[in-house]
């Protein structure tokens, strides 16, 4: 991958969550010259995809034209598939969310999986798409798999799945270019691209929701490990059994009139109203939970470690809560990274995140015709 296409990237990765910024910070930012970036940047806006606006002023030096990116580039379809629901996120090229939806049933059967996707193409072609300027660019999958050498290793809620070639069916039923990625590295990709508040370089994502699973970010960069599994906490004996996830959750709380389903409504409404069953279940998962994050914390020492996933947002904040009133009580031996909740609050963390990766790829080596919807323009 050539050095110009590298920086090109990492400019347009700065816009996405910056939103906008003069030439001599995106220099800064890349540690690059400035006229570096002006030759990168003429290129991005000859092909449409980054705009000009008003002058900002800089540290030192007269005012600099500001950049952002064309929101009227093309736009990603982003989906997380679920046993018990699809959900569906529409982002432009500024990654700015314009729509989306979600569709509950039944979806260990694949074909009924693939019913549904089809029902989202039409979604993107007619109501999402009233919203959508420039092509649809792509699609990206988030699914719980894992990835093994020529394949993928389902979750055992999707096991059925196994035989298909998933890429070339759900291509098929979108009609654009579609990739699979593990749902918890989409939910961090979203995060490192269009979150972040602080700017962190390093952090763990940890992705809390009927599973467990963890993205990890190093250098600004999704680390994938060997065959991409790097972060797959959730398979380790240790954490096997009692951990704080939304099905746990969920099986804590069916004894005191929990909620049925996952509606975040109704969970929200719940856990507002019952504080001691929360009290209680943290008292149960709390333990596993510290273990978790002080082993995330020691072996990677990140910047921080965020509190993501579907796992209701009260619980995480509880959670958040429990975890440092431990660490407070009993200090790490080594300086702690900070807890987070993330930043984006999409209706699902990875189908936002599984957008934002066909627009801007996890990777400069994934920046090609063939992964990235942007580098098709």
């Amino acid at each position: 991958m050539s050095e110009k296409i590298t920086l090109k990237l990492q400019i347009l990765r700065y816009l996405l969550r910056l939103r906008t910024a003069p030439r001599s910070q995106l220099a800064e930012l890349c540690q690059v010259s400035a006229a570096a970036v002006s030759t990168a940047s003429r290129d991005l806006i000859a092909r449409g995809l980054l705009l000009e606006g008003e002058k900002i002023p800089v540290k030192r030096g007269a005012p600099q034209i500001a950049l952002s990116l064309n929101p009227k580039a093309g736009h990603a379809l982003g989906l997380h598939v679920a046993t018990h629901r699809i959900t569906a996120s529409l982002l432009n090229a500024a990654g700015d969310e314009l729509d989306t939806m979600e569709i509950t049933g039944h979806f260990r059967d694949l074909d009924a999986a693939r019913a549904a996707l089809r029902h989202v193409r039409e979604w993107t072609l007619t109501d999402a798409g009233r919203h959508a300027k420039g092509p649809l660019l792509g699609a990206g999958l988030a699914l719980p798999t894992r990835f093994r050498s020529g394949g993928l290793d389902h979750a055992p809620e999707i096991e059925s799945w196994a035989r298909a070639d998933l890429p070339a069916l759900f291509e098929k039923d979108l009609g654009c270019h579609t990739f699979i990625e593990n749902d918890g590295n989409a939910a961090a990709m979203g995060e490192l691209c269009c979150g972040n508040a602080a700017g962190h370089a390093d952090f763990a994502y940890l992705y809390l929701t009927e599973g467990l699973g963890c993205g990890i970010v190093l250098n600004n960069q999704l680390h994938r490990g060997r065959l991409g599994n790097a972060g797959e906490i959730g398979t380790l004996p240790a954490f096997s059994d009692v951990r704080p996830t939304f099905r746990d959750l969920a099986k804590f709380c069916a004894a005191h009139n929990a909620p049925s389903g996952r509606c975040a409504g109704e969970w929200a409404q719940y856990l507002t109203s019952h504080p001691e069953i929360v009290q209680a279940w943290l008292a149960r998962v709390g333990p596993g939970a510290r273990a978790l994050t002080l082993i995330l914390g020691t072996v990677l020492a990140p910047d921080a470690i965020f509190l993501g996933g579907d796992l209701p947002l009260k619980a995480r904040e509880a959670l958040r809560a429990h975890l440092l009133a431990a660490d407070a009580q009993d200090p790490p031996r080594i300086p702690a990274p900070r807890l987070e909740l993330p930043m984006i609050t999409a209706r699902s963390a990875a189908a936002f995140g599984a957008a934002t990766m066909v627009l801007y790829p996890s990777t400069a080596r994934d920046w090609s015709p063939d992964t990235s919807g942007i580098a098709r323009i």
